[in-house]
């Protein structure tokens, strides 16, 4: 998933805008600048991720030998706190758990099982439930290792609701539909 990402941020951001262009003529101030128009837009994860992928590409070229001094020496961005989601408040937790009692519709069987077991988007699609045990493997690996399995009991305020949640539905939906 993430070289997917890193390549399609590559084809779409970097290489329209430095096509053409040989290695040593990039400079830092052009590519300070071509960062700067993300930075300008308000796009700073944008920026961040163009500059965290093409350091890494300019370190490889030096390491191979085709540029002496990686241009990105000399870029800078301005210090970004990535924004992080937050929790439902009881009064949002307890409207989710009314709908879903209303109408367990199958994204709501998936919300409900997620806040409740506090899983992640990507981890639902290996949830096994036994013996009162959730078992997951997690979303938190790096490529190339093993996956690491992680266990949890069912909570209290999930349990009365599993009479009502058709896992292996549930199972089915991709991260990006929860999204």
């Amino acid at each position: 998933i993430s070289y997917a990402d890193y390549y399609n941020a590559f084809k779409h951001y970097i290489e329209p805008a430095l096509k053409g262009k040989m290695l040593e003529e990039l400079k830092p101030i052009d590519i300070q600048a071509f960062l700067n128009t993300y930075l300008e837009l308000g796009k700073n994860r944008t920026a961040k991720k163009l500059y965290q992928l093409l350091c890494q590409l300019f370190d490889y070229a030096v390491i191979d030998g085709l540029i002496v001094v990686s241009p990105m020496k000399k870029v800078t961005l301005p210090h970004y706190e990535q924004e992080h989601g937050v929790p439902f408040t009881r009064e949002e937790e307890a409207l989710l758990v009314k709908n879903f009692k209303d109408n367990p519709h199958i994204y709501r069987q998936a919300f409900v099982f997620m806040i409740y077991t506090g899983i992640r988007r990507a981890e639902l699609a290996s949830v096994e439930v036994e013996d009162g045990w959730v078992h997951i493997v997690t979303a938190k690996q790096r490529k190339g290792y093993k996956e690491k399995l992680r266990s949890l009991p069912i909570p209290p305020m999930l349990e009365e609701h599993m009479p009502y949640i058709n896992l292996e539905e549930i199972k089915k939906l991709t991260p990006h539909i929860l999204t």
